[in-house]
């Protein structure tokens, strides 16, 4: 990865650019390639030629901004389809090396790769993704109750009356504030724990 250079103020304007004079710019240089300026810092995708990087980078990116409010299921499956495809992709390019090649580095490498992708990709089809709450409607109907700490009368005899139509509404309103809480909460926790795994290849 080529190192990155924050000129504050160029004393001239950049040639082949529309940074002028006393502006601040950034810029880099890949090895036998020419310079590289940007008004803004790079992104880490700008720094690498390699096609392999530049997807590792897709993945994280896309994983770190996972929406909870969205389905996260098909989120992840998505993702970890595209790690599988680049596998393929990493042992095809193995299978078209000539035989002596492939227990070389090189070769090694890319079936490293391969197997690093499939094992990352299962981890992310491990994660648990399903966002209802694990408690029936009757016993979120009674949190809901005891949250809101409505109780029921009691007749002469000690029998429990009825609750109003009043308090039966606040009850489910109530259960479905929690219910949501429930989902955001644990929606949370998939994208905390697919976030959490990581590419350990090569």
């Amino acid at each position: 990865m080529p190192r990155v250079t924050l000129v504050k103020k160029a004393r001239k304007a950049v040639l082949g650019s529309d940074i002028k004079a006393g502006e601040s710019y950034y810029w880099w240089k890949f090895k036998f390639g020419p310079k590289v300026v940007s008004r803004t810092q790079p992104k880490r995708e700008q720094l690498t030629r390699s096609d392999f990087t530049f997807a590792i980078y897709g993945f994280e990116d896309v994983l770190f901004g996972l929406d909870a409010a969205e389905s996260l299921g098909s989120q992840i499956e998505s993702v970890a389809d595209d790690m599988e495809s680049l596998a393929d992709e990493q042992e095809d390019k193995l299978s078209n090396m000539p035989d002596g090649l492939q227990e070389g580095d090189v070769g090694q490498m890319l079936q490293e790769r391969a197997d690093a992708l499939r094992e990352w990709a299962d981890e992310l089809r491990n994660i648990d993704t399903e966002t209802e709450p694990d408690e029936t409607v009757e016993d979120l109907l009674e949190d809901a109750q005891s949250e809101l700490g409505i109780e029921q009368d009691e007749d002469e005899e000690g029998n429990e009356l009825p609750l109003t139509e009043d308090q039966l509404a606040n009850i489910r309103a109530k259960a479905e504030e929690m219910v949501e809480e429930k989902r955001e909460e644990k929606g949370q926790e998939i994208v905390d724990e697919a976030q959490g795994t990581s590419y350990g290849g090569p």
